[in-house]
């Protein structure tokens, strides 16, 4: 769940969101999100809960917004007050952890290693970064940290980068983990662990256990 001021906000992966009071847990609203007719959720019945799932990216709020990531690449903006669908941006691949917000943007971490800043307004695209991914990763992403006018962000090849929220120029990119092993398997580091900002220091984990504290102002 997330929460936005005296609410709480929470969804199902069928696109069931609701909102609560934070202080009673009276239910203010509920909403069912609407599929597309293209693409993956083209054919689904979303109350039939043998289809797949497809809220993947759960629930972000933040600046008074609400936002939630779907298997079908989009990432979608509610109202805070009746939930009322805003907009639909097309991120072109899978949203698995929800979004971050910041500086008047919104940024989606998808499975196939991009890093995409939409419009907080509008949802219209701004930039994106690509990483590349290994023949083997875990399905999951990070959530990426906006801390000032930089978003941070771990990519299933064991890297943390910094990026700068205005233009998606990368300022550093840090390896938290090198592939050892013979194995696809054994060479698996996705930093799937949202980074921890604390004063000068930027802090992240990789899938096989290597934690790294690192400069956020340079990367070392």
């Amino acid at each position: 769940p997330a929460i936005l001021a005296d609410r709480i906000y929470a969804a199902d992966g069928y696109g069931r969101l609701e909102a609560f009071d934070r202080f009673s847990g009276n239910r203010q609203w509920r909403v069912q999100l609407k599929e597309e007719q293209a693409g993956f959720l083209g054919q689904s019945d979303v109350m039939d809960t043998t289809e797949p799932s497809f809220v993947t990216g759960g629930v972000a709020a933040g600046d008074g917004m609400v936002f939630l990531g779907t298997t079908n690449g989009e990432v979608v903006e509610f109202s805070p007050t009746d939930g009322e669908e805003l907009w639909r941006g097309d991120v072109g691949s899978e949203v698995l952890a929800p979004v971050a917000i910041g500086d008047d943007l919104v940024f989606a971490q998808t499975l196939d290693g991009s890093l995409l800043a939409l419009e907080a307004d509008s949802g219209q695209f701004r930039w994106r970064f690509d990483a590349q991914v290994p023949v083997l990763t875990l399905r999951g992403t990070s959530t990426p940290v906006v801390d000032g006018d930089t978003v941070f962000a771990g990519f299933a090849n064991g890297s943390l980068v910094a990026i700068r929220t205005e233009n998606g120029e990368p300022l550093w990119e840090h390896r938290v983990m090198l592939p050892e092993g013979r194995s696809e398997l054994e060479r698996m580091v996705d930093v799937d662990a949202s980074a921890l900002v604390r004063g000068p220091l930027v802090y992240a984990v990789a899938y096989q256990g290597n934690v790294r504290a690192i400069r956020r102002a340079d990367g070392n």
